[in-house]
């Protein structure tokens, strides 16, 4: 299974099937065309047939010079079969190519599967305050690329 970017054809199935990728509705809200119609660049698939195994969703931050990870997930049917590490050693390659020098993310402090996944990378970790807004923490981590 090769890496892609991901189309607005490929966005409108993540939609449509979001279920198979996260257990409720919680980030929805946060996956936002935007990530493919304007940063499609840094928006990356993974395929299995007409199916998303998983994808990617970052963007560069030029001005940090920083490589953001917004939202990465697995298809459960493909878990355990290291696509998510594939995917950000992906967006590394590319975001250092652009001259980032950090690479970033940030994760609700309950989802403790993706905290455990950025751990593992030997990410940084810090928990921010209101980060996302008044009462909304995030846990922070950053990594230098």
């Amino acid at each position: 299974m090769d890496i892609e970017r991901c189309t607005k054809a490929d966005f409108d199935w993540i939609l449509n099937h979001f279920g198979e990728f996260w257990n409720n509705d919680a980030t929805r809200s946060r996956h936002h065309p935007i990530f493919v119609n304007e940063l499609g660049d840094t928006a990356f698939v993974i395929r299995d047939g007409k199916s998303i195994a998983a994808y990617l969703l970052g963007f560069i931050a030029t001005a940090s010079p920083t490589g953001y990870v917004h939202m990465v997930a697995v298809n459960r049917r493909h878990r355990r079969e290291h696509l998510a590490s594939r995917l950000y050693d992906h967006f590394i390659t590319l975001a250092s190519e652009r001259g980032c020098i950090r690479l970033k993310a940030t994760v609700a402090p309950e989802n403790k599967l993706s905290i455990d996944f950025h751990q593992a990378r030997g990410m940084s970790m810090e928990t921010v305050e209101d980060y996302a807004g008044p009462g909304i923490d995030r846990v922070v981590f950053l990594a230098e690329i």
